[in-house]
């Protein structure tokens, strides 16, 4: 080609071995970008990017807009802006892209291998796929990614995964590793993922669906003190993954105009408290917290469809509505309850709905516990590791049939207690067949449709006043049962220390 003047946008650039002659070396002079067609740095080949940049608008002959094989030295930034699907090597021999845009409604710009940027990638039109012929491609930037041009209507710039890991923005805290901004679609794909934070911007046209696999959210940024910021009118979908957080600093989670929504979440690092500035929070599968703490905020919502397991750590429910399918403390972890209520829906694989370990890995807070298992469900509850430790305060039994059972036994030692009020609205509570001790400090109401079965254990059964519906059932243990004080009329009892109206059942 033609060797006597400065490159055009219609020009095929190719810069040979330079071993044995002058590099190429970039000047300001002539202007910033430097357009071509397209680049080709060949094996032995150096380019000295000196912080200036590199616009391609087509394509060789081999279809790639940008082909590295030989050596940059400084900085260099690159766009591409080829109006077609085009082939991208940006992997050279030696040093690294600096920063890196994709810039045409027309242009698919295919990696070709696994590919690092040192800088920041902007998608402002096109699409970014991280893949060539199925073969999946890691791509790591290591600054800001942001997708979108702000302004228009949705899908107009994309950056695409399939089976690819992507390492965006890892531990970044100046900025969000992935903003997501009006126009912009991010499609997670299959692969495993590390993001600094993720920002999507309040618009409906800003879309991001995360990996099947896992996401691991490990920075934030400290201007906004977010690791995931989620507009309330954008599109953001869990992709039925894991998100995983590892930041090592205290930082909040939001959705700013809704609940957010999660598949798994994973709290995992024991230095930082994590805490929810949104409307609220809903898992659809696990929420588990090996170490650190968690906290909803005041009146912020959790809904755990699937199992909560505080393994180490802490999860504070404030005043917030906790509802969890199952809970299960490690000797090492702590639910500090809300003082709502607490919902338990499911069960584990155990069978046990409730599992709380350890001398001090629950405090109730003065909040209630309400266990409103589904249909068919016979269930466990299990507290401990001492008399009295882990105590409830209200407990409400609410089964789906009055033949359900749940049965309450400790683990370790041989009192279980209720510091106020015991309701059976539905469904058998019953102790297991161990001498153990129920005390329930305040009134004890079954109504119609719930059992007390206490007559397969010898332990004694303490309750403040027993109020006892017709259809309810009360089956008294082959030890003591002690009532201790009266109704104070709130609770249906009226004054009476044991109320049976006819067809309630005293046994």
């Amino acid at each position: 080609g033609e060797t006597d003047r400065v490159p055009t946008s219609a020009d095929d650039v190719v810069i040979p071995d330079t071993s044995s002659i002058n590099n190429c070396e970039l000047s300001a002079t002539g202007g910033n970008p430097k357009n071509v067609k397209s680049l080709e740095l060949q094996a032995n080949g150096t380019l000295i990017g000196n912080d200036i940049s590199i616009r391609a608008y087509g394509e060789n002959g081999s279809g790639r807009a940008i082909d590295l094989d030989g050596i940059i030295s400084g900085d260099l930034s690159l766009t591409i802006q080829t109006n077609a699907a085009t082939n991208v090597d940006l992997v050279p021999s030696s040093g690294t892209i600096k920063n890196l845009t994709i810039n045409h409604a027309d242009c698919v710009a295919n990696l070709l291998h696994n590919t690092s940027i040192s800088g920041n990638l902007t998608i402002t039109l096109g699409e970014l796929a991280c893949q060539t012929g199925g073969s999946g491609r890691t791509l790591t930037v290591a600054g800001n990614t942001r997708i979108g041009p702000a302004s228009g209507g949705a899908d107009q710039a994309t950056l695409t995964a399939l089976d690819q890991d992507l390492l965006l923005g890892s531990g970044k805290t100046d900025d969000y590793g992935l903003t997501v901004v009006k126009g912009g679609t991010f499609v997670g794909g299959t692969g495993t993922h590390t993001i600094g934070s993720i920002n999507m911007a309040d618009f409906g046209d800003a879309k991001c669906t995360l990996t099947s696999g896992v996401t691991t959210i490990n920075g934030e940024d400290s201007g906004d003190d977010y690791a995931i910021n989620i507009g309330g009118d954008s599109t953001f979908a869990h992709g039925s993954g894991t998100v995983t957080l590892t930041r090592a600093s205290d930082t909040r989670i939001r959705n700013s105009g809704a609940v957010l929504a999660l598949n798994n979440l994973i709290i995992n690092h024991a230095s930082a408290a994590y805490t929810l500035a949104s409307n609220g929070l809903t898992c659809a599968g696990n929420f588990t917290i090996t170490a650190g703490t968690f906290s909803t905020g005041v009146n912020k919502p959790l809904t755990v469809t699937g199992l909560c397991n505080i393994g180490g750590g802490i999860l504070t429910g404030n005043a917030s509505a906790i509802s969890l399918g199952g809970l299960l403390v490690g000797s090492a972890g702590k639910y500090n309850a809300t003082s709502g209520t607490t919902t338990i829906t499911a069960e584990d694989t155990t069978g046990y709905a409730w599992d709380v370990n350890g001398t001090d890995s629950f405090d109730n807070n003065d909040g209630g516990v309400t266990f409103d298992l589904g249909s068919g469900v016979d269930s466990h509850i299990r507290t401990g590791q001492s008399d009295g430790a882990n105590s409830f305060h209200n407990l409400t039994v609410l089964l789906n049939a009055s033949t359900n059972t749940l049965t309450m036994r400790p683990n370790g030692g041989t009192v279980m207690t209720i510091e106020g009020n015991l309701t059976i609205s539905e469904g058998v509570l019953q102790k297991n067949t161990h001498s153990h001790t129920l005390t329930v400090t305040g009134n004890v109401e079954i109504h119609s449709g719930g059992k007390i079965d206490a007559t397969s254990a010898s332990g004694a059964m303490n309750m403040g006043s027993l109020s006892i519906d017709a259809g309810g059932t009360y089956l008294a243990t082959g030890g003591t049962t002690t009532i201790t004080s009266e109704g104070d009329g709130s609770s249906g009892t009226n004054g009476y220390a044991l109320m049976a109206p006819t067809g309630a059942i005293f046994t």
